[in-house]
């Protein structure tokens, strides 16, 4: 339950700060017992994409990494 908390306030966090926030309440929910491995880093995982996201970094948030410019615009030959 703590974990599906924090993940709740993960996807709703828009500042650096609460980020930092959510990732050290993550690292103490696991010291005490409230996460265990896998929960934790899957939250670390969440905050780290969000922090990618809101860096402008789109290859975070699709898995692709971003085109360095515009896309080519293919060549139209026509057949005479």
């Amino acid at each position: 339950m703590f974990a599906d908390q924090l993940a709740v306030a993960i996807d709703g966090a828009r500042a650096p700060a609460a980020l930092d926030d959510l990732s050290r309440a993550i690292w103490r929910g696991l010291t005490a017992g409230s996460l265990n491995d896998e929960e934790a880093q899957r939250l670390a995982e969440c905050i780290h994409t969000r922090r990618m996201v809101a860096k402008g970094d789109r290859k975070a948030a699709s898995g692709y990494p971003r085109p360095a410019g515009p896309l080519p615009t293919p060549e139209i030959t026509t057949a005479t």
